[in-house]
């Protein structure tokens, strides 16, 4: 049942991913693509009860950064 959840939300995903793209601009894409590890983080806590540990805070936090610093910058 995991599998084909998966399989169903990565297909969708590159889906959204391809009409960002040719709706938007592949930098935005690509910012929503940097944020993943934290929709990962939010998923294993949601599906498997795994804690959300002080490393995965600060990665996300980090990650965020990241997000920021592009997107000030590119202008």
């Amino acid at each position: 049942l995991y599998v084909i959840g998966g399989i169903i939300a990565l297909l969708v995903a590159e889906l959204f991913i391809g009409f960002s793209i040719t709706a938007k601009s592949a930098t935005l894409a690509g910012l929503v693509e940097i944020s993943y590890p934290i929709f990962i983080a939010l998923f294993s806590y949601l599906f498997f009860k795994d804690k959300v540990t002080m490393p995965t805070i600060i990665g996300a936090a980090l990650v965020f950064c990241g997000i920021g610093v592009i997107y000030f910058f590119n202008k």
